[in-house]
């Protein structure tokens, strides 16, 4: 049990129910990975929420621990994890032959 305070507010947090949630958000971005293999969008959004579960789990613990570890590697996961879909989009652009893959119109 850890208790949270902000402002006047208490909250208890348990650290079991904190595990649970992200192992949730991580097994929901397994799923979308296993099932959408033929869309590289999809695909990388799953995988994007993967790592915001590993990150969010990071600086829990972190925070919990009262040391500063935990939060410097979720700031350079995050970082990461955006240059990253940063480069897959550029691909994804450079590949796609249409040159309206954000436009929604349907012609």
């Amino acid at each position: 049990m850890y208790v949270l305070q902000f402002r006047n507010t208490v909250v208890t947090v348990y650290i079991d129910n904190f595990l649970i949630f992200t192992a949730f958000l991580f097994l929901i971005g397994l799923g979308g990975v296993v099932l959408n293999r033929s869309n590289l969008i999809k695909t990388f959004m799953s995988i994007e929420i993967m790592i915001l579960a590993t990150v969010i789990n990071f600086a829990y613990m972190s925070y919990i621990d009262k040391s500063k570890i935990g939060h410097i590697f979720s700031i350079v996961a995050i970082t990461v994890s955006c240059l990253v879909f940063a480069m897959v989009f550029a691909v994804y652009t450079k590949n796609n032959n249409r040159g309206d893959l954000l436009d929604d119109d349907g012609e």
